[in-house]
């Protein structure tokens, strides 16, 4: 959702697989007992985080081959470069209100807001 309806990519420039990837680092890199429901929230600024970093440095470890750089194909020009992180850290900044931000939880919210008082 952030790929699709946040950054909203023209070409190439990240992909789901990109997300993908993150996610698996950060799952290689904390212990399982770690992630529950309670903890999405945290863990998707933890992703964001890494997101900055990646588009930042234009570096991402493929998690299947380490030495392989996801970015390295990116066709990610300075301006959206600049625009992205810029929007990222705006969202880990907003902290939980930042999945306000993707329409179909927004949705969910609205028509069911007591579950995630």
């Amino acid at each position: 959702m952030v790929k699709n309806d946040v950054l909203n990519p023209h070409k190439k420039e990240v992909s789901s697989y990109t997300f993908k990837n993150i996610v698996l680092w950060i799952a290689e890199n904390n212990t399982q007992s770690l992630f529950h429901e309670r903890s999405l929230l945290h863990w998707l600024h933890v992703a964001l985080g890494a997101l900055r970093v990646a588009l930042n440095t234009r570096e991402l470890p493929y998690y299947m081959i380490p030495d392989r750089n996801l970015m390295a194909a990116s066709e990610l020009d300075e301006e959206q470069q600049s625009l992205w992180i810029s929007t990222i850290k705006e969202m880990i900044n907003e902290g939980p209100r930042m999945i306000l931000r993707l329409p179909k939880i927004r949705r969910a919210l609205i028509a069911h807001p007591e579950p995630f008082r």
